[in-house]
C-alpha cells in the first residue's frame, strides 16, 4: 500500500507506466494529460459508448482483460449509472448490468457512486482518458469494478473532434465550426428542416403536458401567448400572471378593466408617480382603483423583483407588453372569444396574414405616450411589431394548433399548420447569428428554429454524434487538427 501511494503522488508526466488494481501494468497508454480535456463533455463520450464508434474488436480493460460488447444498455434519462441492461463478455464471462460513462477515472469518486447502491450494479466503468484513479475504482459493496479507457481505441476523425472540442473556447461553441464551410449546403438545409420540425413537435409536447393543468385548449393558447409575449427574459413571468389572473375573468371586462387586472396582478400597479414629469397619471389612478374593487381572494399579486427590465429594448418592457396582452382580448384578436376557432379560420383563409391580424393590436390611447406607467415618452405606435408577432406566431399559435388538431384528428388543420411554419421569415438573432456568420443562413423559420435547435440539442451539449453534419464530417475524414 504505501509503494501505491508514494506512485500516487509521482506526476503523471513522469510515470513510467500506470498500474491497475491487480499490480499489473495497464495496457492502455496515455499520450495526452487528463487535464487537458476537461472540456469535453460527457454526453459526448456517452454517445462515443452507444454508437460504438471505437475499435470493438480491441477493446479491453485497463487490466488487460478482453471485453466484448453484445450489448450497450439502454440510456437512462433519470437518476443512476448512464446505460442501463448492458451485456457484456469480460474475460470470457457474460455479465448483465449497467455501465457509468465518465471523461475521467477520478469522475467516478468525485461523484461519489463509490458510497451510493444505486451504482452496485454497475459491470464496467467507462471513461475517455485514465488518470491517478485508473484501475483502482470499486463498487459501493467494496468490489473491485472493471474500467474501459476509451481513447486508445479512437479512430483519428473521432480523436480530431475531441481535440477541436478541447480547445474551442466560450465565445465560439461550435465545435466544427471552423469545417463548416466543407459541409454540403444541401445536407445542412434539410437537416436544419429536420430539427425545426423536432422543435415544434417538442414544444407541442410541453404544452400537451401542461393542458389538464390549464383546464382547456383555451386556456393553454392563452398561457402560451402570454409566455411568448415576454420573451426569453419575461417569459416566466408573463406565464405565471397568465395562470394568476383566469382567462374567464379577463373575457368579462374591457380594455381598460383587463389593464388593470393583468397590471394589478404583476404587481407593477404599485409604483410612485411624479406628477410633475407625468401630465397624465390620472389613468394610472384609474387602473388601481379598479383593481382594489377586486376580491383580494381573486388574483394574488406578483412580486415587482420577478421582473426583468435590464438590457431590455423599452418596446420589450413588461408594463407595455402586459397592455398588449390585455389588447389581445379585443373582438377579432387572437385571445377574443373566437379563440381555438379563429385560428383555425385564419389558417384555413388568408393564412400568414390573418394569423399576424390576430395578434398584431394596439392598446390603449395612453400607452401611445408611455411604455412604463411612472414617465411619458415621445408619441409612438404601441401595436406589437411583424418580428414579435411572429414570434408569438411560432412559439404559441402553431403548437396549440398543432396539439388540437392531433387531438381532434383535423388533418387539414395539421397541413395547415407546417404550411404557414414554412412561410414565416427566418429569425435573425443572436443565435442565428452564430450559424450565419459561418456561411449559413437560413432561408424561412423552420430552418432558423431547425438552428436553435441544433444549438441547444447538440452544439451545447456536445451531442456531434447524433448530429448529422457531425457525422458527415467524421466519416468524411475532414475535421482538421486545428479545428474549432
Amino acid at each position: 500500500m504505501w509503494l501505491r501511494d508514494l506512485f500516487a503522488r509521482i506526476p503523471e508526466a513522469a510515470r513510467p507506466r500506470e498500474v491497475g488494481a491487480t499490480g499489473r501494468p495497464l495496457s492502455t497508454r496515455l499520450a495526452e494529460p487528463s487535464a487537458s480535456f476537461r472540456t469535453v463533455p460527457e454526453r459526448f463520450v456517452q454517445d462515443i459508448w452507444y454508437g460504438l464508434l471505437f475499435d470493438t474488436s480491441r477493446v479491453h480493460t485497463t487490466d488487460g482483460v478482453a471485453v466484448r460488447i453484445i450489448d450497450t444498455g439502454t440510456p437512462n434519462t433519470d437518476g443512476g449509472p448512464d446505460f442501463l441492461g448492458a451485456r457484456l463478455v469480460i474475460d470470457g464471462i457474460e455479465w448483465n448490468g449497467d455501465v457509468e460513462i465518465h471523461v475521467r477515472s477520478s469522475d467516478w469518486i468525485a461523484h461519489r457512486h463509490q458510497d451510493d447502491p444505486v451504482y452496485d450494479r454497475v459491470i464496467l466503468h467507462v471513461a475517455l482518458v485514465a488518470d491517478i484513479w485508473t484501475g483502482r475504482l470499486e463498487r459501493p459493496d467494496n468490489t473491485p469494478l472493471p474500467e474501459v479507457i476509451l481513447l486508445p481505441f479512437l479512430g483519428q476523425p473521432v480523436r480530431r473532434l475531441f481535440r477541436a472540442l478541447r480547445v474551442r473556447s466560450a465565445a465560439d461553441p461550435i465545435a466544427c465550426a471552423g469545417q463548416l464551410t466543407r459541409v454540403p449546403p444541401d445536407l445542412v438545409a434539410g437537416w436544419s428542416e429536420r430539427l425545426g420540425f423536432e422543435r415544434m413537435r417538442e414544444r407541442k409536447g410541453v404544452l400537451a403536458q401542461n393542458l389538464a393543468a390549464a383546464g382547456g385548449i383555451e386556456a393553454l393558447l392563452y398561457h402560451a401567448v402570454f409566455e411568448a409575449l415576454g420573451y426569453s427574459k419575461n417569459g416566466g413571468p408573463m406565464l405565471d400572471l397568465a395562470r394568476r389572473v383566469p382567462l374567464a375573468l379577463l373575457r368579462q371586462h374591457t380594455q381598460s378593466g383587463r389593464e388593470a387586472l393583468l397590471l394589478g396582478g404583476s404587481g407593477l400597479l404599485e409604483v410612485p408617480l411624479d406628477n410633475e414629469r407625468d401630465p397624465r397619471p390620472t389613468y394610472v389612478n384609474e387602473l388601481r382603483d379598479y383593481f382594489g374593487t377586486v376580491p383580494t381572494s381573486a388574483i394574488v399579486p406578483m412580486r415587482q423583483v420577478v421582473w426583468t427590465w435590464f438590457r431590455l429594448r423599452p418596446s420589450n418592457f413588461p408594463t407595455l407588453r402586459i397592455a398588449q396582452g390585455a389588447a389581445l382580448f379585443e373582438t377579432g384578436s387572437i385571445l377574443g372569444s373566437g379563440g381555438i376557432e379563429a385560428i383555425d379560420v385564419a389558417l384555413r383563409g388568408d393564412g400568414l396574414p390573418a394569423l399576424r391580424r390576430l395578434v398584431r393590436v394596439a392598446p390603449g390611447p395612453f400607452w401611445s405616450g408611455h411604455l412604463r406607467l411612472d414617465r411619458p415618452t415621445a408619441q409612438r405606435s404601441a401595436a406589437l411589431g411583424v418580428d414579435r408577432a411572429d414570434r408569438i406566431i411560432v412559439n404559441a399559435i402553431l403548437p396549440v394548433a398543432l396539439l388540437h388538431a392531433e387531438q381532434t384528428g383535423n388533418t387539414s388543420l395539421i397541413q395547415h399548420v407546417y404550411r404557414i411554419y414554412g412561410q414565416l421569415p427566418a429569425e435573425q438573432d443572436e443565435r442565428v447569428g452564430i450559424f450565419a456568420s459561418r456561411g449559413i443562413e437560413p432561408e424561412n423559420m423552420i430552418q432558423s428554429q431547425g438552428l436553435h435547435q441544433l444549438y441547444r440539442s447538440r452544439c451545447r451539449t456536445a451531442g456531434c454524434l447524433s448530429c448529422v453534419i457531425g457525422r458527415y464530417l467524421l466519416s468524411d475524414h475532414s475535421i482538421r487538427p486545428d479545428a474549432g
